[in-house]
């Protein structure tokens, strides 16, 4: 990764979080950029800058001496994207357009770019490998779609190094997917909804191993798109099954009709992929660590009793924030 000085966009959504973490962990110069940044935070060894990804100014200012770029900036979810096209245009296409364009300026060395299985939704076959022609029908498809052209226009006529990574269905500790509600159910009501018959089929994979293959692709600079999946296949019914004998539960189940653009099956050729991720979490073993990691955290933030609370002097309240600023009044930017 040359100097190791990385910038991650989105840094504060479900897989920035986690990429961050691990990037701090092996000792490189992290900046994170986000929409919106906690005022508490402890930043425990990286730099926080709060801004938009659309400001060209601000980007120039980042992207200084910067080694790799992590761009997950985005609107993320197909509700937003649907209600919102506009926005979801402005910042998943424009905003992808400043980055690169920044990136492209000071000559930064490789660019990771994170679009989406989405980009498959007009597909029907039920394996999607990186050849297969693109015509997607969501917006937030489309949208990502159209990131990627930017990244490859970036190549052709500027040779900027990039590399596109299209996670399929990922779920891990704070991710919002269908698992992951599963797994809130699991410490909650035992309640959970499957829109359709169950039938669908996804191909899942934990945030760890995308963690991992993205910083693979972004320390080996490999050119082009790559599926970011496991290939292995489990739909509602099957994925039910797993987490109650799993956790020991037994789920109620609310169903609901299918939702007009979700696909029957989403399962990735992971041909290529494999050459930067030779082995993935099984299914099993990411929700048996997800659910240990819930039970933890939700231990964790249950409060003690009054009696078993000693007197503490409390910490002073920070009076100012050390955070820079940009354009603070957009909705959030995740991965």
């Amino acid at each position: 990764m040359g100097n190791g000085k990385v910038l991650i966009t989105g840094g504060y959504g479900f897989i920035g979080k986690h990429l961050r973490k691990r990037l701090v962990e092996m000792g490189k110069d992290v900046t994170v950029l986000d929409i919106s940044v906690p005022w508490e935070l402890h930043t425990n060894g990286y730099k926080v800058v709060e801004g938009d990804i659309r400001d060209s100014s601000l980007m120039g200012v980042l992207m200084k001496e910067v080694d790799t770029v992590y761009h997950l900036g985005a609107v993320t979810t197909f509700e937003e994207c649907r209600d919102n096209p506009e926005k979801a245009l402005d910042v998943n296409a424009y905003g992808t357009m400043a980055v690169l364009e920044e990136a492209v300026k000071h000559d930064v060395g490789n660019l990771v770019f994170f679009s989406s299985a989405s980009v498959y939704s007009g597909n029907k076959e039920p394996v999607k490998h990186e050849r297969m022609k693109l015509a997607p029908k969501s917006i937030y498809g489309i949208t990502k779609l159209m990131g990627e052209r930017l990244c490859e226009d970036a190549v052709a006529k500027y040779g900027l190094s990039c590399t596109i990574l299209r996670p399929f269905n990922v779920y891990g500790e704070s991710g919002r997917g269908v698992i992951n509600k599963f797994a809130d159910a699991v410490r909650e009501d035992k309640h959970i909804t499957i829109y359709g018959d169950g039938n669908q089929t996804r191909d899942y994979i934990h945030v760890d191993d995308i963690v991992k293959a993205a910083i693979a692709v972004g320390e080996r600079r490999l050119p082009g798109a790559y599926n970011a999946g496991t290939g292995g296949r489990c739909n509602l019914l099957e994925l039910k099954e797993i987490m109650e004998k799993v956790s020991g539960t037994a789920f109620t189940v609310e169903w609901q009709p299918r939702e007009p653009w979700d696909l029957q099956e989403l399962i990735a050729d992971t041909e290529r992929f494999k050459e930067i991720l030779p082995a993935a979490t099984s299914l099993v073993d990411g929700i048996t660590s997800l659910l240990e990691e819930e039970m933890r955290e939700h231990r964790g933030t249950q409060r003690p009793s009054p009696q078993a609370l000693p007197d503490q002097p409390q910490p002073p309240r920070p009076k100012t924030s050390t955070l820079a600023r940009s354009q603070p009044s957009h909705p959030r930017e995740q991965g």
